[in-house]
Parts: structure tokens; sequence; C-alpha cells
């Protein structure tokens, strides 16, 4: 289980250092969208600032999305960054209000979307209302 919840740097660290493997610490800090020294740091261990997590977030969809084109398996990875990125998207307007109506919205949309009995449908169309 990862230290926080989501996505762990650990994984992403890991990807960011084999792209730098294949190319050069430079390369990858421009495709990450990091500066050279802060991919540096990053890679040496580094917890990155807020905005920076995002950064590579992003990059390691992208990646990801990449080297999986041959591929429709879901990995536990990808799991835990789609709660990554929905935790993202819940925080990023930092009103409580707004945060319990996405919360409920995505609730509603994995509901809709996912395989869940009918009961837990049932409850999360309650929450809504």
């Amino acid at each position: 289980m990862p230290s926080e919840p989501g996505l762990s740097l650990a994984t992403i660290r890991l990807a960011a250092k084999k792209h730098a493997d294949a190319t050069s610490l430079r390369s990858a800090a421009a495709d990450v969208g990091l500066s050279f020294t802060g991919f540096r740091a990053f890679l040496a261990g580094g917890k990155p600032h807020p905005k920076t997590r995002a950064r590579l977030v992003s990059w390691y969809v992208e990646h990801r999305k990449s080297s999986r084109r041959s591929t429709r398996r879901i990995t536990r990875d990808d799991a835990e960054l789609g709660v990554s990125l929905l935790g993202l998207y819940l925080k990023q307007d930092g009103r409580e209000d707004a945060r319990d109506r996405r919360l409920i919205e995505l609730a509603k949309r994995i509901a809709k979307d996912g395989d869940v009995s009918p009961g837990l449908r049932d409850r999360l169309d309650a929450l809504a209302d």
C-alpha cells in the first residue's frame, strides 16, 4: 500500500527513471515539464510540491497511455493513478460544497458505468437528491 492515497511517487519515479535511462536526463526532464535540476532532485528521492506532483502525474498518464497502446488490461497502478487524478479534481476548487458536489457526481458516474449492485446504485442516487 502506498504511503499516501492514490498513485505512489515511487511508481512515477521509477517510470521517470526508466524514461531518463532510455533518453537522457535533460530530454526526460523536458518531456516531463520540469527543470533539469528539479527532475534530478525528484529522481534522487525529493518530494515534489503539489503543482509539480500534478505535472508528474499528468506526464505519467500520457506516458502510460503511449506505452499501453497494444494492451487493454488495466493494472493496479492505472487504478491508483485514476484515484490520484480524481483526488486532484475534487480538491481543485477548494470549497467544501464544490468538493461534495463533485464527489457525488463521480460516485453517480461510477455507479452508472461500473458493475455496481442495484442497492448501491439506489443509495448513490439518493445521495444526489
